[in-house]
This record gives C-alpha cells, structure tokens and sequence, in this order.
C-alpha cells in the first residue's frame, strides 16, 4: 500500500503525494481514526485504547496489524456497531457470526468460522461477522462470490451495546466468541448454534495441556447447554461430548465437516512435482514434524520438507534445523503465508505427511487430496480414520517413524501406486471438502422459513386494503380466491363476484414484489373448503397463513411469529387470540366462542386439505390438524404476544346482515342464527351463532394501517 503515511499525510491525505488506496484520518483527541478505503468506497471508524494511541499505536494497530489487508479486501463492508447490526428484511434469515480473531496468526478454527459465514452468505442468506480484530487471513475470501450477503464489523464489546436485534440466528466459535453468542442470543431471545472443535476429554486421550482439563472449559460448557444448536466438526467429537456432558440433547448437535477454500485451490494451476514434500501445521511438539525428518533420513534421494505453519516454539524450530543438518535433509519454512501460496506449494510438492498425534480435524490432509497429493499419518489418530477413512496411507503409530517412511517410499517408488491414490484423493476431496459441497450442506442449518398467506374473499372493500397492507411486508406470497359460494349467491353477481370494490381495490394494490396472485372464476365455487384448497394448492411456501379479509395485523406482531417459526421448527402449528371489534373500534366481543383461539396459521403437511367443516384441516391419514382436538393434536404453539384484529361486525348493516344470512344458510341445521347485531345494547348478548358473549371497551392500540381507516375518524 505504498509507504508510511507521515502525520501530516494521516491528518489530510494526499494522493499526488504519497500512493495510499487507504487514507486515515485521526481525530484532535488522537482517540479515533477514521479510514477509508477510496477504490472499495467503504471505511469506518476504530476507538484506539490507550497503547494504540500516538504515530507509532497508529502504525502498528492499523498498517501493520489490520490495514495493510483491507485495501484488497471487500465488496464487503467494515464498519464500527451503532444501535443494530443489520437491516430488517424478511426475505432473508439474518445471521450474527461472533468469532474471535489474531491480526498476526493463522487459526483453523478461526478460518472455518469464517468460511461457515461465507458460506451462508453465498445461499443467500444475510450474514454479519462480528470480530474483535480484522484476522490476517481475510485476504484468501477476496474472490468469494458471497461478499455483497456479508458484512463485517469490528465490536471489542461483542454486541453489549446493541439495542435493535435484527438477527434471525447467532452463531459462535471457541471459545470467547461462542460464550459471547450465546449471551447475545438470550439477551435477545434468538437461538444462538456454537461450534465446537473439540472437547477435554477428547484432548486428554492423546495429549497434555491447560485446554485438557475441564477447568478450562467451564465458561464454554455453560455455553453449551444454553445453545440451540452445537456444530462439532466430526461425529466422533459428538461421541466425546455426549460423554463429557451426558444431558445435553443429542439432536441438537449435529456434526459438520468443514471445507477448505477449494475457490481459491481451484485457481491454482497444476504443476510438475518437484522432489519435495509439505508439512502444513503448527509448530509445535504433538504436530510432531520431527518425525517426518527421522522418517525421510532412511530414504534414498529424500525430498526437501516444506513446513507451512506459525511458529509458536522458537526451541523446537531450532531442534528441527539441527536434526536437518545432522541427516543432511533440506528444510523450506513458509511463514503466515497466504491460502494462495501455499496452494502452490501443495500443487507443486509431491504428498503430504501429517504426523499428529492429535488433531481436531485434520484440514490439511483434505487440501493435499483436493490438489491431488497422496498423505501419509499415523494410524492411531480416531478422527482422521472417521473423516479420510482410506483415502489416507496410514504407517504403523507403534512402529513410529519408520511407519511413516514404509509410507513414504511407497509413494515416491511405486508410480502406478502413487498415481492410482492421487486420482482417488481428487475424487474424494471434490465430494467431501469443496466449498460448493459445504455451501449445499449449510443450508439445513437454518431451515427456511417460506409462509404463503391465504385469502378467500367477497364483498370485503371495507377492510382488504389495510388487511393486504398490515401483511405484505411479511408474506412471501400472498394467494386470494375471490368468489361467491354457491349458498352466497344472494349477495354477488350473477357470475359469482363481490358486488362492491373488493376486485378493483386488490388489482390496484401495490404490488412492487410482486407477492399477490389473484385466483378468480367464472361461476360459483361448491363451497369455502374449495376456496381454501386451492390456495393450498397453489401455494409454494412451507408454511401456510389463513388470513379473513377483514382481519388486520400489526407489523411488529408479525416480525415476531416470522422469528417464533424460526425457533421453533418442530412446531406444527402457531395460534393466537383475536380481538373481535363490536360495531366501532373502541368496542371488543368477549365471552362464549369470542374466547377461542382460531385456526389461522400452521405448518404445511402432506396431503393436507380441509374437511367438511370449512376452518379444519385434515393430513394424509385423515387425522384433524387442530391445536386443541384430543383425537391428534400436532405441536402446537401459543403466542401471547401476538393479536389478531378482527373487524367482521364493525361493517355497513348490510354487510353483516349478509354474513348472518349465509350462516344461516349454510349452519342452520346445527346452528341457531340470531342477529344480535342490529339493535344490540350494552349488556345484551353479541355472539351470533352459540349464543352468549357481551362486549367491552378495548384496551390496546390498534394497527398502525388502521388509523387511516374512515371508521377511525
């Protein structure tokens, strides 16, 4: 990014003077800095501690440590947190990825929280990475495809202050930023899912360590049993946590294998393999790289080892020189290098070998079988067997290093062998650790929300339009069947249509997204149960929404029932009261059938369809899907929260007269009708159909979309 800004540069940037794409600004309390990025048009602002502060903190936390990334980075956008993290959309689940990162060091677990994000955003999600530090691997995401989804803001507070929730999920990695989901997600009432890389009594099976012993994890563990969801990496790291922590709900973990970043493997080209081999992890003791170097001393003609990893222990990296020069074998180091070099190496070395005598999960062997590299480990190693089962080449663990070497030579002598297993490794890693593979598997991470509202209407230019209004922004699709019964005949034209605007007013509704689909016919429908199935029919959503003409919403009671289904995906069926309006707005009826909760919002089933009685749904074996039905009663949801407004008896007389008289008509065998509607008094029975009911003031506020109602006025 050319050189150091000077102070002055710092203060007032200028472009003939020094080549900088980003250009900083400090405020006068030396407290802040603002960047900008000009060729990616983002920027934000970072509050500096007080070590940061001054010329030199400046340098360090931002052109050493952060900066130097971020002019190649983003569509993606950096910013500092307001009052919320995203936009409110309905249309997309919004996800909060909380992840700790290093500015300075490379991380697996890290990196897969990051591809996860990335991946969600690719489906299509909207996805919101919450960092404490801008990690020094962000340039291997430039050339994802998902970065317009992804948006990515640096909050050392992780969340405290946000007031305005618009995430759908939360998810986190070990360990702070996992504890820092969970905290968010309850403060906020949303599920939060955790990753989990390993556990203690998994890392005490094969090694030492403060992360070995459960002290360690007491902060995560109580993490754990408040989340929603855990993605371990393996199905073995499943097994090892049910043993460490046996209450916890088994179907709530659910095992993922991670990806690697096979966009930008893809990009590197193939090339001739030198006489050389890689080693790709941590330097540090249980990686056991020195084991390599007692294996390749034997080996006529060994190959050099290239070693990608941080170094983390300045003592063993000496031990490895020294052995090097003692069996005069070549040793290449390859430090913080990116996903892009060190694809090269890969392509560019002949296998991998992979020593450890302990492993989370193992990423490196599925980036050399991607580029089409044989590996070598040891054979003691649970989940490496679980996840690469024979598409590694094991050497005896109780044999140690000459195990690894047997291995070795037989790969580097025997040609037909070594290229058998290499075109076997390509196809194995192309279906089990690609990016694309990973993309498709994420999305049954958050089921997908998809709710068709569902409209039979007629006569109803009172209150369609406030009805359509107070549901558009929360429908993904809104099916209405508009028509006349055949019982209702009475009160429609002579080819089965409302009489007043109903037909005129859906059809010059605003339809920008274009959600409405308007199903008419010429004639009479046999009854309501037909209406209603045909929206079933057509309607394209898992969930379905039944919604009266005269039935108006509050946004903000929507938003939530759209995060209810969300947390609840084993929830059939979602129910709610209803305040029924008598003759104004200021009045409620109480009392009698007024008091029941109606059918109005369900999960669609197979086969399902109505019965006789128009309002009940029945599923293939015929079984009523009703919350309160004794004979099956689905699960079943009630949320107090929420009101449905219902405005069918504060209409013109002759409406309800109407509505009477085809109750009449078509309950009057079982039903006796009365119109307590039209000369009703205070104190007078209001419930037309079961007798019963009075009526008083109500209480609360109505929808936003109905104080412009005439009746209002």
């Amino acid at each position: 990014m050319g050189r150091t800004p000077t102070r002055k540069q710092l203060a007032k940037p200028k472009e003939n003077r020094v080549k900088v794409a980003i250009c900083l600004n400090v405020s006068l309390d030396g407290r802040s800095v603002c960047f900008q990025d000009r060729s990616a048009k983002v920027g934000g602002t970072i509050h500096l501690t007080e070590g940061e502060m001054g010329l030199p903190g400046i340098k360090q936390f931002f052109v050493e440590g952060r900066l130097r990334i971020i002019n190649e980075v983003f569509e993606a956008k950096i910013s500092l947190p307001g009052d919320s993290y995203a936009c409110s959309s309905s249309q997309k689940i919004q996800v909060g990825f909380f992840t700790e990162n290093s500015a300075r060091q490379y991380s697996g677990g890290r990196y897969y929280a990051w591809m996860m994000a990335y991946a969600l955003a690719n489906i299509g999600h909207k996805v919101t990475i919450i960092s404490d530090k801008v990690p020094v691997f962000t340039n291997d995401f430039i050339s994802f495809p998902s970065s317009r989804n992804l948006e990515i803001i640096i909050d050392t507070g992780w969340g405290e202050n946000i007031k305005n929730n618009y995430f759908d999920y939360v998810v986190g990695s070990p360990r702070e930023g996992g504890i820092k989901a969970v905290e968010y997600g309850r403060k906020h009432n949303i599920p939060s899912c955790l990753l989990l890389f390993e556990t203690p009594n998994y890392i005490r099976k094969y090694r030492d360590g403060g992360d070995s012993k459960d002290s360690y994890w007491v902060a995560y563990a109580a993490a754990l049993k408040k989340a929603s969801f855990i993605y371990p990496l393996a199905h073995i790291i499943k097994k090892y946590l049910l043993e460490w922590m046996p209450g916890l709900n088994p179907e709530k973990i659910i095992p993922l294998y991670p990806p690697i970043n096979s966009i930008i493997a893809d990009s590197v080209p193939a090339t001739q393999a030198r006489n050389e081999i890689v080693f790709c992890s941590r330097l540090i003791p249980f990686k056991q790289p020195d084991h390599i170097l007692l294996a390749l001393k034997d080996i006529p003609n060994p190959p050099a080892l290239n070693i990608i990893g941080g170094v983390f222990n300045s003592g063993y990296v000496k031990k490895l020189k020294e052995m090097a020069r003692e069996f005069h074998l070549k040793l290449i180091f390859h430090n913080k290098i990116s996903d892009r070099e060190k694809f090269k190496i890969i392509r560019a070395s002949k296998l991998l070998v992979h020593p450890t005598k302990f492993e989370g999960y193992g990423i490196p062997p599925s980036e050399a079988l991607y580029c089409g590299k044989p590996v070598v480990a040891y054979d003691n190693v649970e989940i490496l067997k679980e996840v690469y089962k024979d598409h590694i080449d094991y050497g005896k663990a109780e044999d140690g290093p000459k195990g690894l070497s047997r291995a070795i030579s037989k790969l580097l002598t025997d040609k037909t062998y070594y290229n058998k297993r290499s075109k076997e490794a390509v196809t194995f890693a192309k279906n089990q650790c690609s990016f694309d593979r990973f993309c498709s598997q994420s999305r049954n991470l958050f089921p997908p929300v998809f709710i068709s509202a569902c409209m039979i209407v007629l006569n109803e230019e009172e209150y369609i339009k406030y009805s359509l209004e107070s549901i558009y922004d929360f429908a993904d699709e809104i099916i209405i069947v508009e028509g006349a019964v055949k019982k209702a005949a009475f009160m429609s034209t002579t080819d089965g249509h409302s009489i007043d605007k109903t037909l005129s007013i859906i059809k010059s509704f605003p339809d920008p997204q274009n959600k409405i689909r308007l199903i008419t016919k010429t004639g009479f429908w046999e009854n309501k149960q037909e209406m209603r199935d045909k929206c079933i029919e057509l309607m394209q959503g898992n969930y379905l929404f039944f919604v009266d003409g005269d039935e108006v919403y509050k946004k903000e009671d929507l938003k939530l029932l759209r995060k209810k289904v969300r947390q609840n995906p084993k929830i059939d069926v979602f129910h709610w009261e209803h305040n029924h309006f008598w003759k104004n707005f200021n009045l409620v009826a109480t009392g009698s059938i007024w008091e029941m909760h109606l059918f109005r919002f369900c999960k669609k089933l197979p086969g399902m369809k109505h019965t006789k009685t128009h309002a009940m749904l029945s599923d293939t074996k015929g079984r009523t899907i009703w919350f309160n039905n004794d004979y099956y009663k689905p699960r079943s949801l009630c949320i107090k929260e929420i009101s449905c407004y219902h405005f069918a008896y504060v209409k013109n007389q002759s409406s309800v007269e109407n509505k009477l008289k085809f109750y009449k008509s078509r309950d009057g065998h079982s039903l006796k009708v009365v119109n307590t509607h039209a000369n009703w008094l205070p104190g007078k029975p209001t419930q037309p159909t079961h007798g019963g009911g009075s009526a008083e003031a109500f209480k609360g506020d109505l929808p936003a979309v109905m104080k412009e109602h005439p009746y209002a006025k």
